[in-house]
């Protein structure tokens, strides 16, 4: 159906399985970070709902900026995986770790239709959220991440730093209606 889709998919049979809370990603930040979704709360006729953005929007919560949270497990959909190494990254097969950017997340297992892949990668995972690498036009479409850099800024007393200015494609707007996005 989609990767997204797919996704949503292996993470709700894995809380089925495991009695664990889903912790979604908010597609492109627009309402948070992330939503909790419980599989526990889903009807059974439900579930394929659920697997969407829009099921996520009905079903989930979304989590707060104060709420501490303990998660388990991270589900992320990828379209190329090294194997070796753990790096995802675009749509390329051999994905030199060299490219990768600090803020790119490396995975420890992949899972195919066919196997189950453990990556042992040396890479780094992101250590929070690298705002000297944010432009001001890219944080200004992400109101989640103003907020939190408006909070943090009153907790310190000091301006978190900024990446450079940069021109952003345009942002597909989406409608409430069933009308066609404009």
């Amino acid at each position: 159906m989609g990767l997204v889709y797919d996704v949503m998919y292996v993470a709700i049979r894995t809380s089925e399985t495991y009695s664990t809370t889903i912790v979604n990603a908010e597609p492109r930040l627009r309402t948070g970070f992330f939503s909790f979704l419980q599989s526990s709360m889903l009807a059974p006729h439900s579930v394929d709902e659920a697997c969407t953005s829009v099921g996520v929007a009905k079903y989930g919560r979304p989590i707060g900026l104060d709420e501490k949270i303990k998660v388990d497990l991270i589900v992320i959909g990828s379209v190329a995986v090294d194997p070796r190494t753990g790096a995802r990254l675009g749509k390329v097969h051999d994905i030199p770790v060299e490219k990768l950017l600090i803020h790119d997340v490396p995975v420890d297992v992949i899972c195919t239709p066919t196997q189950v892949i453990f990556t042992n990668t040396s890479i780094p995972k992101p250590q929070g959220i690298y705002w000297d690498k944010l432009s001001p036009e890219k944080l200004g479409q992400i109101r989640i991440l103003r907020e939190l850099e408006r909070k943090i800024e009153q907790e310190t007393g000091r301006q978190l730093p900024c990446g450079p200015s940069e021109k952003l494609p345009p942002t597909a707007r989406r409608s409430r209606s069933n009308s066609p996005v404009k």
